[in-house]
């Protein structure tokens, strides 16, 4: 599938089996935040021949200015499927909803970069009360394996 991520004014047009994972590796190491805007059915050769079409707005890479035409075209020729929908301003811990604030800020607090967030694929036990602290969930739902249905006190 051929997606179209934009950031910044600027549309990433990339090729991957799983657009919303890849929003969420793009989003990672973007510098602000990313929304999934367009997704289309194709695999790389699409991908080249809207590279091609699109040539004349491209900035760096597989990135293009997202003007108004571009936009446009995204939106009537590439609709985002509804398995593959982000809601705004959201992104995940682990399969688990947060802010992408939230993201940031467990980043921040235990000393390491938001994409090292994005890529666990479980929270790792000991930054548990730090991400329960930050996002509001408890951590029996971020690591039920670990803690299992503990409420705070004890067991």
């Amino acid at each position: 599938m051929i997606y179209f991520i934009e950031c910044a004014g600027r549309v990433k047009v990339g090729f991957s089996v799983n657009p919303k994972s890849r929003l969420t590796k793009v989003n990672a190491d973007a510098p602000f935040p990313c929304e999934l805007i367009g997704v289309l059915a194709g695999d790389r050769k699409t991908e080249a021949n809207v590279h091609v079409l699109w040539a004349h707005l491209r900035c760096h890479g597989e990135w293009f200015a997202a003007s108004s035409e571009f936009r446009k075209w995204i939106e009537e020729n590439a609709p985002v499927p509804s398995d593959q929908k982000v809601e705004k301003g959201t992104s995940k811990i682990c399969g688990i909803a947060v802010s992408r604030g939230d993201i940031t800020r467990v980043a921040e607090a235990i000393g390491i970069t938001r994409g090292a967030v994005s890529q666990w694929r479980k929270i790792p036990a000991e930054y548990c009360s730090v991400v329960s602290d930050i996002t509001g969930h408890p951590v029996s739902v971020l690591r039920p394996d670990v803690f299992g249905n503990w409420q705070g006190g004890v067991q």
